[in-house]
Order: C-alpha cells, then sequence, then structure tokens
C-alpha cells in the first residue's frame, strides 16, 4: 500500500484493545498509520497484553490524561477507534471542548461518539448512522494490503476465529479432518502469545502474526468471525464461512451472505452449519469461485486510503466546527 503525503499536523489515536474484545481496533490504526505515512501514536484502553501487543505493531504509546495528552503532543486531530460508546463520547467531548477536531471509526453504527468525522466501512449498520458527516460502506473498510486469493490446487483451510475462540476452532479442525482427511487445517490463534495447543496429525496452529494476508491466499476454504478478517477475506476472494463468534457479528455474517460473498455459518455455539458450509465450498469448486468474485466485487481494499486522504483534508483544515464541508 503507497503511502499518502504526510498530514501537516499531529495526528493522535485512541484505541480500545485486550483479549475481550480483541485487538482489531489496534490493528486498524497500524494500517491508517501505514496509508498516512506515519507512525501511529496511541493512547491506548487496554492493561498489560494489550500494550505489549501494540508495542509489537509498532505503535508508539503514550500515556496521560486528555488534558495532558493535548498539552504535550498538541495534535490537529484525534481519532478514536472504541466500541465503548461511553468511553469514546468522554474522550472526544475533552477533545472538542479545547477546540481539536475528532474522527471516529465504528462498526455496524455503534458507538456513535458525536466526532467531527465519523467512519464506519461495516456492510450494515443496525446500530443506525450518525447525525453528522460520515464516510460509510465497504468502500471505507479499513484493511491492511495483501495480494489477491489465487485460485491453486491447495488442500488448506484457514481458521480464524480469535484467540478466545480456540475451543471452536478445534472442534471445527477435527470435524474437517474427520470429514475431509485430505484437507489440512491451520488455526490463527490470535494476536497474544498461545500457550499449549492440542495436537493433531494434520493440524497447525500458527503463533501471532500481524496479518493474514498470506495465509488468506493460500488457503482453499477460510473460517473466520464476523469481524476484520471476514471483510479481509472478501477483498482477498478467499471463499469464506463466516461463523459468528459473538451475537453482534450477526448483521455482518447476515450482510456479506446476502451479498454472496462469504457463506453464513451460523454461531459458534454449534458448527454444524459451518461444517455443512465448509464441505460444500470444498466439493464445488464453481460455488467458490462465484463467493470469490463477489467479495472482490463488493470491497476492493481501497478504503484504508480513501480513510487516510478524509484524515488528512480533516486534519490539516481549521480547528473549530463545520467540518461538514470537507466531504
Amino acid at each position: 500500500m503507497p503511502a499518502r503525503s504526510r498530514p501537516t499536523v499531529r495526528i493522535l489515536f485512541r484505541v480500545a484493545a485486550g483479549p475481550r474484545i480483541g485487538y482489531g481496533h489496534l490493528i486498524r490504526a497500524t494500517v491508517v498509520g501505514k496509508a498516512l505515512g506515519v507512525r501511529p501514536i496511541v493512547s491506548l484502553r487496554g492493561q498489560t497484553e494489550a500494550r505489549a501487543t501494540a508495542r509489537r505493531l509498532g505503535c508508539r504509546l503514550v500515556n496521560g490524561s486528555v488534558a495532558t495528552l493535548l498539552q504535550s503532543l498538541q495534535p490537529g486531530l484525534v481519532v478514536i477507534d472504541d466500541p465503548s460508546g461511553v468511553a469514546a463520547t468522554r474522550f472526544c467531548r475533552a477533545v472538542q471542548r479545547v477546540g481539536v477536531r475528532v474522527a471516529s471509526i465504528h462498526d455496524l453504527g455503534l458507538a456513535d461518539c458525536g466526532a467531527d468525522l465519523a467512519i464506519d466501512g461495516s456492510i450494515v449498520h443496525p446500530g443506525g448512522t450518525p447525525s453528522g458527516p460520515a464516510l460509510l460502506g465497504p468502500r471505507y473498510a479499513i484493511l491492511a494490503a495483501g495480494a489477491s486469493h489465487q485460485p491453486v490446487r491447495s488442500n488448506n483451510v484457514l481458521i480464524s476465529l480469535g484467540g478466545r475462540r480456540r475451543a471452536v476452532a478445534w472442534k471445527l479442525a477435527r470435524a474437517i479432518r474427520r470429514a475431509r482427511p485430505g484437507m489440512r487445517v491451520r488455526i490463527a490463534a490470535g494476536l497474544a502469545p498461545a500457550g499449549v495447543a492440542p495436537q493433531m496429525d494434520g493440524v497447525t496452529w500458527l503463533g501471532p502474526q500481524r496479518g493474514l494476508s498470506h495465509e488468506l491466499s493460500r488457503a482453499a476454504v477460510a473460517i473466520v468471525g464476523g469481524g476484520v478478517t471476514l471483510y479481509e477475506a472478501c477483498r482477498m476472494g478467499t471463499p469464506v464461512v463466516a461463523l459468528a463468534v459473538v451475537v453482534a457479528q450477526r448483521p455482518t455474517v447476515r450482510g456479506l451472505a446476502r451479498h454472496g460473498a462469504a457463506r453464513d455459518g451460523g454461531s459458534a455455539r454449534h458448527i454444524t452449519m459451518a461444517m455443512r458450509e465448509v464441505t460444500r465450498l470444498i466439493d464445488h469448486p464453481t460455488l467458490c469461485h462465484r463467493i470469490s468474485q463477489a467479495g472482490r466485487a463488493l470491497i476492493d481494499g481501497q478504503g484504508a486510503m480513501r480513510v487516510a486522504d478524509a484524515l488528512t483534508r480533516l486534519a490539516n483544515s481549521s480547528t473549530g466546527s463545520g467540518a461538514g464541508r470537507l466531504w
């Protein structure tokens, strides 16, 4: 992904991350930072494990209250990516009180905090749309760069459900090996360091990954949750079964399935539906091809660059209200 020219003012990212809510918000900060051509300066709402992950991802972590951060860093723009509406709104209002503009990044129309610009690359917005200026839809999905899926004779099935769903991933891996012994299963267990994992012939546990583009590109089929990795799989054209690991992911899974870009694998509570869809894809290359085409048509992978352009315009504009005239 080529970097845009740097904004002429400093941008501060306020991001939430951790084992419970995941690291997708943190990864987005690094992707946007790369698109802007800057190392992201991050104020992190998270604990020790999240801080270690942020450093591994190359973020510059800063500590302190809102007032302290604004005084020491003098940012021209603050970008908030936090799924907690309460936490995001509190931080946003404190920043806006001193005249600094705020952009916020959302999923599913949730946690709107009243920012000067809202960005939501979700396929659906069940939580509603912001009342102010906003960039909405998969054109603004913030995804890391990666090569497109190549239709090769692969016998790999990739499972990526996050570190807190290791038991579900293991259950799926065993079921796939029983149903289709010729398939090899690779399990991405999340960004946190993995503990001792169960072993089985034909099943490989992957260590912490900075991105899954390479794994997605070599998979015949991928099974992923309804988060960022699902959008990445669609953008790459990887035949994908989407499994909602939490209830909040159901709208995304259903939305992408309606567009033909993924197969709906149901809920992580029961793997029967997911297994039926996985074996269907393994056995039907034509169906895989249709899903691959639909995914690439829906999500072109340029969202991070579009967001970087919008943030640069907002950061380089004068402070105060009236951001709507920029879009």
